[in-house]
């Protein structure tokens, strides 16, 4: 091997910078993204393929468990269909952790905007593109995170899983 200088950007991050951050908004991915808004307050746009529910009295962004969750739906909306309660209780869940997320970056000094997006999607990502560079006039920077948890052994895993979970992290790319 040779050793060679590496090439380094003095370039930083100011509160104009614009960073997309696919996956953003569940994972580990907020909590980085609010470490980095502590020495860097620039913004953030957020996406992921969940869209946030409207919750204008705050009755769900209070319930913290899906335990709660189903308690809530239960007991004071009064659902009974159990696959309707659950697909509810995913929705609010997800919602509440999206919100979450938007709330921890921002408290560290972030900017934030969420985008309901799904990568795989190119002609609607391409579009999320083109809309930011049009409002921002630049992306400075992208953090992929974004991804489909389906784990199973590599000769269990269906070519409609592996493909999912492989578009997921390939088709941002182009």
């Amino acid at each position: 091997l040779v050793e060679e200088p590496v090439e380094t950007s003095q370039e930083m991050l100011d509160s104009d910078s614009v960073l997309l951050i696919l996956g953003g908004a569940q994972g580990i991915t907020p909590e980085l993204m609010s470490r980095l808004a502590v020495t860097y307050p620039c913004n953030l746009i957020l996406v992921g393929r969940s869209s946030p529910i409207t919750d204008d009295e705050g009755n769900y962004s209070v319930l913290k468990t899906k335990d709660s969750i189903r308690q809530y739906l239960i007991t004071i909306e009064e659902m009974k269909v159990p696959a309707e309660i659950e697909k509810k209780v995913q929705m609010i869940y997800k919602s509440n952790q999206i919100n979450e997320s938007i709330r921890k970056i921002e408290e560290a000094g972030g900017k934030v905007i969420y985008k309901s997006v799904d990568v795989k999607n190119i002609k609607k990502f391409k579009a999320l593109i083109k809309e930011i560079r049009q409002e921002y006039g630049k992306i400075d920077g992208v953090v992929h995170a974004a991804g489909i948890l389906e784990d199973k052994l590599f000769n269990q895993k269906e070519w409609k899983s592996f493909e999912q979970v492989y578009q997921t992290k390939v088709n941002p790319l182009h």
